[in-house]
């Protein structure tokens, strides 16, 4: 006795229809709900690279900004000693100007000298506490480089 199997191939279209749109359903589900219009290179491949490509010049980017930040921070950093130090300076001409005048008498001299020594000493304070990741910036020669450009 013989057996056969019928096949439809209507039936058989169906189905492989019935797959695919399948498929592409859940395709379209993965990237509505990614919101990504590639999820991954078998979506576009070429997509994909320049994706790649940008967003490794984007994190690039980020951190030329995050490096030049840094640099103008240490700029911040001396510039606000440069402008102390110059308001002691400016502070011990006006005394040097003061202690000229013959008007002054012994103790006003003892007074101006006391003022100018603690001035100094604030000056050496500021040069000696002024630093940026561990170097002091007014006090030794230092010398510092920010990677800013993202070329590179």
């Amino acid at each position: 006795m013989a057996l056969a199997i019928p096949t439809s191939s209507a039936a058989l279209q169906a189905s492989a229809s019935a797959s695919i749109a399948s498929a592409e359903m859940e395709a379209a589900m993965t990237r509505i709900s990614t919101g990504k219009r590639i999820n991954s290179s078998a979506d576009d491949a070429a997509g994909t690279a320049i994706a790649s490509r940008l967003t490794a010049e984007i994190a690039t980017t980020e951190q030329s900004i995050r490096n030049a930040l840094d640099g103008q921070a240490l700029i911040d950093t001396s510039e606000g000693a440069h402008k102390e130090i110059e308001n002691i300076l400016q502070r011990m001409r006006e005394i040097a100007v003061q202690s000229a005048n013959d008007t002054n008498n012994t103790q006003d001299r003892a007074n101006l000298s006391e003022e100018m020594r603690n001035l100094s000493e604030e000056v050496d304070r500021i040069a000696t506490v002024t630093t940026w990741a561990g170097s002091n910036l007014l006090g030794e020669t230092a010398s510092f480089s920010f990677e800013v450009g993202s070329a590179t």
